[in-house]
């Protein structure tokens, strides 16, 4: 209110003082006769004192001068005594000056210095009455003042030179914030992409195992009927070694017909022209026993080369049987293996999401501490601008040994400096060695 009072003065006369109001020793008064007339009623106390005295002393000069005038022995005493009340009124002005009036204005000079902000007056004083105890009052309470306001103005400094520290150090951690927040949104999207890439291998995975497991059964399938082959190609084997058995016996036959035709053409020769029929006959019996053998020794080669190829058949078949069971087992052993990796696949899946969820989580967090991690930088901030102010504001006051007042400025860009703990003055540090400095000199 006082703040916004005094503004509005300085406007008033800054704008031609229209309201006729000027500032005699502080305070506001008028300008017009009135005003005038009514300070001249307001005077000071040594104003007041040295009226009644010369009105007094005026009075007991003109007793003097009238009584001496007069003449007589009773007139002379009463122009004595009126000289000696003459004499003891100045006297009594005199003491009164100095002994009343003077400190006053010695403790009015210092209140005023004091209240203009200035600390360094030193008040000095060796009475032991009112007079003496009001300046002495005086005296501590700028003693008292000075030790407060060194105080204050020291912790200020301090806390603004830490907070100075703290908004750069803000300043510092959200710039750090916001890089970790883009490094885990990034991460975060590298983490979604990797997910469907293993889910999709997990798809790719559990494909590979159903058209393994369709391929142990084709290989079953196809063992079983190489199987078959084998068995096949054994009877096959065993109704040729019959063939074989069954050529040999017609080989027999045809060599005991050949024989036999012989006997029968010896016997036709010899019975002669009767046995000539019978000579033809034995003849073409003869030739058809040889054609049988003929043809039953080149079926026994057939067969023979039939029995060994179908041999070399079986061989290959058994060892395609075997094959075909050492890829059935592979294709089971691949089958399991793409079971299992199908089975990690999913497993693997299922973290990485749970690794998703929290850097996703963690993201969000990172985002929340950026915002807090900004306002308490701007509140730090704030509170630096609101320190330095206080620190301005108490330049206001002048204090023995001043020290500059100490600004903090917030680095902008480059390397910040070491953060450290700055110790506050505890209270009543800065007034212990403002009462040895100022008060030793006074307090005497």
């Amino acid at each position: 209110q006082q703040v916004s009072d005094a503004s509005a003065l300085y406007r008033n006369l800054k704008n031609g003082n229209p309201d006729r109001i000027a500032i005699v020793q502080g305070a506001v008064v008028g300008t017009g006769v009135l005003a005038k007339l009514g300070r001249m009623t307001q005077v000071s106390l040594s104003a007041r004192i040295g009226a009644n005295m010369v009105f007094l002393l005026a009075v007991l000069a003109l007793l003097a001068a009238n009584n001496l005038l007069d003449g007589g022995l009773g007139r002379t005493w009463l122009t004595v005594l009126s000289l000696v009340a003459l004499v003891t009124t100045a006297y009594f002005w005199f003491v009164l000056h100095q002994g009343v009036v003077l400190p006053i204005r010695q403790a009015l000079l210092a209140s005023q210095i004091m209240s203009g902000g200035d600390l360094t007056q030193i008040i000095t004083t060796t009475r032991k009455d009112d007079v003496g105890q009001l300046l002495r009052s005086l005296r501590q309470l700028r003693v008292n003042l000075h030790s407060i306001v060194g105080d204050v103005r020291s912790n200020f400094e301090q806390i603004g030179q830490a907070t100075g520290e703290i908004a750069a150090g803000n300043m510092d951690l959200s710039g750090r914030t916001e890089s970790q927040a883009s490094a885990l949104e990034q991460t975060a999207s590298s983490m979604e992409e990797l997910a469907s890439t293993v889910q999709q291998n997990t798809g790719n995975a559990t494909q590979a195992n159903q058209m393994a497991g369709e391929a142990a059964v084709v290989a079953g399938k196809g063992g079983a009927i190489v199987e078959q082959v084998v068995a096949t190609m054994s009877d096959i084997t065993t109704s040729s070694k019959r063939i074989v058995d069954i050529i040999s016996i017609i080989e027999g036959i045809a060599f005991q017909t050949n024989i036999l035709a012989l006997n029968a053409a010896v016997e036709a020769a010899r019975a002669g022209e009767q046995g000539r029929g019978f000579a033809v006959v034995a003849s073409e019996v003869r030739n058809l026993a040889q054609r049988s053998a003929s043809a039953a020794k080149e079926i026994k080669q057939l067969i023979d080369v039939s029995v060994e190829r179908i041999g070399s058949g079986t061989v290959l078949a058994e060892q395609a049987g075997s094959t075909m069971r050492d890829i059935i087992a592979s294709v089971d052993r691949v089958s399991s293996i793409m079971n299992e990796i199908a089975l990690a696949s999913r497993e693997q899946s299922a973290g990485i999401g749970q690794v998703n969820d929290a850097v996703t989580q963690m993201d969000e967090v990172t985002q929340q501490n950026a915002a807090l991690v900004e306002q308490a930088a701007a509140a730090a901030g704030s509170l630096q601008e609101q320190t330095l102010k206080v620190v301005q504001t108490l330049t206001v006051f002048k204090l023995a040994h001043q020290q500059p007042a100490v600004r903090v400025a917030t680095p902008v860009g480059g390397e910040r400096p070491a953060m450290k703990r700055l110790p506050l003055q505890k209270k009543g540090d800065a007034g212990v060695g403002a009462m040895r400095d100022y008060g030793a000199q006074t307090l005497r």
